[in-house]
């Protein structure tokens, strides 16, 4: 018995994958063809992060944030394991504590500048070091 479909999708990365959900959530019938049978391509060694940091305000961080809460609505729904956790970036000179501050104070991006003890608490493989006194940017 043959099926049909309305779309070939070629490659089964984030993209064709992507693509293929959101034409079947619009009622399109659609088959995924992929050369590998396992993950393999840039897809597989993003180490599976989704990152919505260094997105410009706006359009496309909205985009972003969008594409985030559709991974974490598949992965609820297929029963995926997601760990949320955040993402630190480190200054370790004044002129990236400047920028960092710059960043949490004018994008409107949730985000917060941490003192090197906080960003301790938050990680246990971070050591303040060298760090400036407002030394991370945490993500969420």
């Amino acid at each position: 018995m043959y099926q049909q479909a309305d779309t070939a999708v070629i490659g089964a990365g984030i993209v064709g994958l992507a693509t293929a959900y959101h034409l079947a959530l619009k009622g399109r019938k659609v088959v995924v063809f992929e050369r590998n049978p396992a993950p393999l391509g840039a897809s597989f060694r993003n180490f599976g992060l989704v990152w919505t940091l260094g997105q410009k305000p706006g359009n496309i961080y909205e985009r972003a944030l969008y594409g985030r809460a559709t991974w974490q609505q598949i992965a609820r729904e297929s029963g995926l394991p997601v760990e949320e956790n955040g993402s630190m970036l480190l200054a370790y000179h004044a002129d990236e504590a400047g920028v960092l501050e710059e960043f949490a104070a004018t994008t409107g991006i949730r985000c917060e500048v941490l003192t090197p003890e906080a960003a301790r608490q938050k990680s246990s493989a971070f050591r303040p070091g060298d760090c400036r006194p407002h030394c991370g940017a945490r993500w969420r």
